[in-house]
């Protein structure tokens, strides 16, 4: 049975406007193909064309609302880049596979930051989407697991499809170098990628265990800044390849949003602590360290601001400009002045500094590169398709910085032996000086025993000799005999009493120092025409026995100086022990001559003084002039050890 004509013609018409509606979806998208050969990597971007849009839009308005010069070509250039944007970016292009086999490719957009991402193929019905992804997703949503976004895409001989991608980062700053690649090239990439990137993490995490045990054998603090400064490095590492979305939080992808500025920020920090230990940065030696502490400063303030900015304000694009713009900013000045600093210091000769100058500029200069990409609007996918000059500046960094500390350490190790050699050669010299002294005090008691008690015994001696032979003597010559005899041997006892009282007097442990002076200058001001005024504070049981014997002897010889030499009428005696500060001050003045204007201070006497002071320790200082002579002695109060 044959067809009617009416039903032919309804057919037909059918026919016709499925065609015209097939015609009309394709002919308002720019028809550009890419033909498919045997490449490894395709020019993608001679044949996509993109429109951007503020408003909310779907495929299918493509289609039948734009015309083809709606649309622009991205060829000459090779990205999309936009600055700070509001708007939605489409991008369409077609593919025909040209091959007896099929073709299976990779898209990969090189922006791992992108807020949403919808991937369509066009089919007879209109537009078919296969997938929905972005940072604003979890990490599972992504047709491809890998550090940026990358979308399968596969044609069998002899097919034509066109794909259309939407592609937004509202508020943020967009930029995105589509490429397409074969599936074996593209493995062959992250085959290589992984590769590097396991050295550069194995590098760090080397650094870190080595430096910790130093930091727990050597007792330096540098080893565990620069340890917690490659840890944080290798965090910010691991969010800028989303590792930490992918295996920490890959429910929650806020996270990851302000995941990278604020692992970035902690870092930037960290690494100018750094640099101020390293070179050793003192505000006398470097002119830029005020500046890099306000910077670290910033950084560090602006740190968490990226929460509140993300999650308080997200919609408010101008905010995050200037925030993102004065973060850039304090992050470029702490690079330029760390590399400043560094040749501030290799110009006052500090050798290590070299160290960190190499270290240095290569990772400034990637900074610097990185900033000025982000502030200038540009190509941002070779800063953040790794590894990127800022990844591979840390490694190198963190490698020659380690070399540099350990430069640094062994230059610090010989500087310390020498230190020591001068110290034994000092306490050497020390211990001469004291033997000096002792055998000086030895003639010195010898001396006062030869001529006072010597004397005094010869002349009991030669009086208790002078008796007659024969004889009686009358009553009252024995008696002045007698009385003579007494006299000479309380003087000679006396002198021995004053002998063994300048050596250490009888119970100095038990009476302490400040007793003991007090007996003293008591004693003084009962037989001398010198006026003695001694004041004393503070507890002197907090002094050992050695240091309270040889202060006491310090006190004793000044003082001896004062009677024989200063021709003084009065003299001032404070001795102040400040158990707060654990020091102890001397200070002695008189209103005597003074010192011998030619000639060294340091006689028989001031000699045995010095080397009793260095002994403890201590240090002094002598002001003379004709209206008198001050002493300031200051030494340290050191632990009283048990059974001393």
């Amino acid at each position: 049975m044959r067809p009617s004509r009416s039903i032919c013609i309804h057919y037909l018409l059918i026919l016709i406007a499925l065609f015209l509606a097939d015609a009309g979806l394709n002919a308002q998208l720019p028809s550009d193909t890419l033909f498919l050969d045997n490449r490894d990597e395709y020019p993608l971007s001679r044949h996509l064309y993109y429109y951007k849009t503020e408003r909310s839009i779907e495929p299918a308005f493509l289609a039948d609302s734009l015309r083809p010069s709606d649309f622009r070509k991205l060829s000459p250039e090779e990205a999309l880049n936009e600055g700070f944007s509001t708007c939605t970016f489409w991008m369409a292009f077609t593919l025909k596979n040209t091959t007896a086999a099929p073709k299976d490719l990779m898209l990969q957009l090189n922006n791992p930051n992108l807020n949403e991402i919808r991937f369509y193929q066009g089919a007879d019905s209109g537009f078919l989407l296969l997938y929905t992804t972005g940072i604003t997703r979890t990490f599972d949503s992504r047709p491809y697991i890998y550090y940026d976004f990358v979308f399968p895409v596969r044609l069998e001989p002899g097919q034509a499809l066109t794909y259309v991608l939407m592609a937004s980062k509202k508020t943020e700053i967009f930029s995105t170098k589509p490429i397409l690649i074969s599936n074996k090239a593209f493995k062959r990439k992250e085959e290589r990628l992984y590769i590097i990137m396991g050295f550069m993490i194995g590098i760090m995490l080397f650094n870190i265990i080595i430096n910790l045990f130093l930091w727990v054998s050597l007792k330096d603090k540098i080893h565990l800044l620069y340890a917690v400064y490659v840890v944080a490095t290798l965090l910010w590492l691991f969010s800028s390849l989303g590792l930490d979305f992918q295996f920490l939080f890959p429910r929650h992808p806020g996270l990851y949003a302000i995941s990278q500025p604020v692992t970035g920020g902690i870092t930037m920090v960290f690494m100018a602590q750094l640099a101020i230990v390293f070179l050793g940065l003192k505000r006398r030696n470097s002119k830029v360290k005020t500046l890099l502490n306000i910077a670290k400063i910033i950084v560090l303030i602006q740190t968490p601001l990226w929460y509140i900015i993300y999650y308080r304000l997200p919609e408010i694009a101008w905010v995050r400009q200037i925030q993102s713009n004065l973060f850039l900013a304090a992050i470029l000045i702490v690079s330029v002045s760390m590399v400043i600093a560094a040749i501030e210091r290799i110009r006052q000769g500090y050798r290590p500094a070299w160290f960190y100058l190499v270290a240095m500029l290569y990772l400034s200069f990637g900074i610097v590169k990185t900033c000025y990409t982000i502030l200038g609007s540009a190509d941002i996918s070779g800063i953040v398709t790794p590894p990127t000059d800022v990844q591979t500046g840390l490694i190198v960094e963190s490698i020659i910085i380690f070399m540099g500390i350990i430069y640094r350490y062994n230059l610090y190790k010989k500087e310390k032996d020498q230190l020591m050699k001068q110290i034994l050669q000092q306490q050497q010299v020390s211990t001469q000086q004291i033997i000096t002294a002792q055998e000086e005090e030895r003639k010195r008691i010898a001396q006062d025993l030869h001529d006072d008690v010597g004397a005094t015994l010869s002349t009991l001696l030669l009086h208790i000799s002078n008796i007659p032979e024969s004889g009686a003597w009358p009553i009252d010559d024995a008696r002045k005999h007698n009385e003579r005899s007494i006299s000479i041997s309380k003087k000679a006892l006396s002198d021995l009493r004053l002998i063994s009282r300048d050596l250490l007097p009888k119970d100095f442990a038990t009476l302490g120092i400040n007793q003991i002076l007090n007996q003293r200058v008591d004693e003084l001001n009962n037989i001398g025409n010198i006026v003695f005024d001694l004041q004393t504070e503070g507890n002197d049981q907090l002094l050992d026995d050695i240091a309270s014997v040889t202060l006491y002897r310090v006190i004793n010889e000044l003082i001896s100086n004062v009677i024989k030499h200063s021709m003084a009428s009065s003299c001032s005696i404070q001795l102040i022990i400040n158990e707060e500060t654990r020091s102890v001050m001397l200070l002695m003045e008189d209103n005597g001559i003074g010192l011998p204007s030619t000639g060294s201070h340091r006689g028989i006497g001031l000699k045995n003084i010095y080397s009793r002071i260095a002994f403890l320790e201590g240090s002094i200082n002598i002001d003379s002039n004709t209206r008198g002579t001050s002493i300031i002695i200051e030494m340290p109060l050191k632990p009283k050890e048990n059974g001393n």
